[in-house]
């Protein structure tokens, strides 16, 4: 390979979606490593020739070596100290988080860098990695033990929003070959030598040993599978993305929550049911590709059509007569609903405004209070008048209600208590109206 054919590669990957200007702002995700130093350089010719403006860098200290840790940091600063370069390094404590959620090192460091990069991502236009052919390789394959579905085989997305990889057609080799040809400095990680991380194991045990024994060609034949799932999954995508358009019932509410109609649902193919499951929960910021099984789970709970609610990651799931109902974790966390009271109004709901006073108290459903809902003379439990109204289950917990001096007069989709209701006597009514209503179309 010429030196400079890495460099054409990078920057023709680049010219097919980015228009170059001095206007663009770009970041660069720099460890110091071989492979973000290779891509910091050919996007500071870029910079030097005058068709980009100065790149952001951004160092990520993980404080996992030590020592090590420490003259990396000091590298990185000596490195940029007497130069133009907008260099932000950011301190992670990876350890803590690994603690605090019980996942490994690897996911707590992903996390957090992911974390800080998506803040960045609002100030700049793009974010460049520099993850390379190698690194999808041993992506790939590691998706493929784990028992991942098409998603996991694809690989690392070479663009994904404002992340671009412009390396990724290239191999680590080819890096190196750029790294020693061009003189360019960096710093050596301990820690990818180290069999304790999985990653570690494939690149620098399992693929060499298959390499030896199995299959020479292995990388390519790796690489040519994450192409030929790429182009089946652009295929699909469009399948998913054309059933969700057309889908009456199918609403991503504040990207909380999703409501499908059973009925189409039903007459899709087995295949297409666990893309449609999986594209409705990357939408509610699920950060992880679900396992064929958990996926295939899923499609088999809706399937049985019991009513019952299948919970998974801070996810729920009920069927609910010709809807499937899909709970993301932000829904528990704020109701998407709000509620308002006005002196006119279309609502359904309204009440006898002397019978009411200005002391109101807007919050969740608690099932085990008492409500006396419209038209009856005696309190019922909360539990019992969602049951009998036929709320989802799902949804119980998460009512909004309106209460005065502790006794509730309203009850988001059950309506007003008797106690507040108009009649002969009535002189002013007000109106209750409820906005992103999800339980609207549910009866």
């Amino acid at each position: 390979m010429r030196d400079n054919d890495l460099k054409k590669i990078v920057e023709r990957t680049l010219r097919n979606v980015l228009d170059f200007n001095t206007d663009l702002k770009l970041a660069v995700s720099y460890s110091g490593g071989i492979d973000s130093a290779v891509l910091l350089d050919i996007i500071l010719q870029l910079h030097r020739s005058g068709e980009i403006s100065t790149p952001k860098v951004i160092y990520f200290n993980h404080n996992l070596r030590g020592e090590e840790s420490n003259n990396e940091k000091q590298f990185i600063e000596n490195k940029f100290r007497d130069t133009d370069i907008d260099i932000r390094i950011i301190d992670l404590d990876v350890n803590k988080l690994s603690k605090e959620k019980n996942i490994s090192t690897e996911s707590a460091a992903r996390e957090l860098r992911y974390l800080h990069l998506e803040a960045i991502a609002k100030d700049v236009d793009h974010i460049l990695l520099g993850h390379h052919r190698d690194d999808n390789i041993e992506t790939v394959f590691f998706n493929f033990l784990r028992g991942s579905g098409l998603n996991g085989l694809e690989g690392i997305k070479k663009f994904r929003g404002k992340y671009l990889r412009p390396m990724l057609d290239s191999s680590k080799e080819e890096i190196i070959q750029y790294a020693e040809k061009n003189n360019i400095e960096y710093v050596t990680d301990s820690s990818n030598f180290k069999d304790e991380f999985s990653r570690n194991k494939i690149r620098n045990n399992i693929i060499p040993f298959i390499e030896k024994e199995l299959n020479r060609n292995i990388k390519n034949s790796i690489q040519n599978l994450s192409q030929n799932v790429t182009e089946v999954n652009e295929y699909l995508n469009t399948v998913v993305s054309q059933f969700l358009d057309n889908n009456i019932n199918a609403r991503n509410l504040n990207k909380s929550l999703w409501i499908l109609n059973r009925e189409m649902f039903d007459k899709e193919n087995v295949v297409i049911q666990k893309l449609i499951i999986n594209q409705c929960l990357k939408t509610m910021k699920m950060d992880y590709n679900l396992d064929s099984k958990s996926i295939r789970s899923i499609v088999e709970h809706i399937a049985l059509k019991n009513n019952n609610i299948l919970e998974f990651y801070s996810h729920e799931i009920e069927v609910y007569g010709n809807n499937i109902l899909i709970l993301g974790p932000n829904f528990t966390k704020d109701n998407i609903s709000s509620i308002s009271i006005s002196g006119d109004g279309e609502s359904e709901y309204y009440f006898d405004a002397s019978k009411v006073n200005k002391k109101l108290k807007y919050s969740i459903v608690d099932l085990e209070n008492d409500f006396k809902p419209f038209g009856k003379i005696n309190p019922e439990k909360v539990r019992k008048v969602l049951s009998d109204k036929k709320i989802p289950k799902i949804f119980r917990e998460h009512l909004k209600i309106i209460s005065q001096n502790c006794k509730i007069i309203f009850i988001q989709g059950v309506g007003i208590s008797n106690d507040i209701k108009t009649d002969k006597a009535t002189s002013e009514k007000k109106f209750i109206s409820i906005e992103n209503n999800y339980l609207e179309n549910l009866f």
